[in-house]
């Protein structure tokens, strides 16, 4: 009975602590400077930088393998890491990204991974937190060979210029795309 009631006792102050690490943990998105705006698709919707923002969780961490419908009905599985920034997105921003349409793969040259999206793909550098790349700037991105191209992987999600301007930041440059634009414009550093 008295291994039971420690037991017990363990459990609690454990439950306890995470639940305040977890408090403790939250971003508030009170604040209209924290905002910013997904360019998922030709029309904009809102994007919370506080939430897109979040590093990835440590392996100790790490959600359980999920699996999530694509388009076509096929499953896919979702984890690791990028389950953990998924499951950090807003509603509003796994709407913007969609279902998945593949599952998580190795980039080519195996220094990270990505899995794709029907409005984005998240994908991380090894040892690194995931980002989100989406929209224009997705496909400027992708017809600069993505992560295996010139401007290399992403080193922050996408954020909002004062002048409406979305822009993401790259190893080797920036991409930048207004309402409006046809095309994302790429900047090499």
């Amino acid at each position: 009975m008295r291994a039971i009631t420690k037991r017990t006792a363990s459990f609690s102050i454990a439950l306890t602590a995470f639940a305040l690490l977890g408090a403790g943990c939250h971003q508030s998105n009170n604040s209209s400077s924290s905002s910013s705006s997904s360019a998922a698709s030709s029309s904009s919707s809102a994007m919370t930088s506080s939430a897109a923002m979040a590093p990835s969780t440590s392996a100790a961490a790490m959600p359980s393998p999920t699996q999530i419908a694509g388009k076509n009905g096929t499953m896919y599985t979702i984890e690791g890491p990028i389950l953990a920034k998924y499951d950090s997105l807003t509603e509003e921003q796994k709407k913007d990204l969609g279902a998945p349409y593949d599952n998580q793969k190795n980039t080519a040259n195996n220094t990270g991974v990505y899995q794709q999206f029907d409005g984005g793909v998240l994908i991380m550098q090894n040892g690194g937190p995931v980002y989100i790349v989406w929209g224009k700037i997705r496909d400027a991105w992708n017809e600069n060979q993505a992560s295996q191209g010139k401007l290399g992987y992403p080193t922050a999600d996408e954020m909002k210029e004062p002048d409406g301007t979305y822009k993401s930041t790259f190893e080797h440059g920036t991409i930048t795309w207004k309402e409006g634009e046809e095309h994302a414009t790429v900047t090499m550093s």
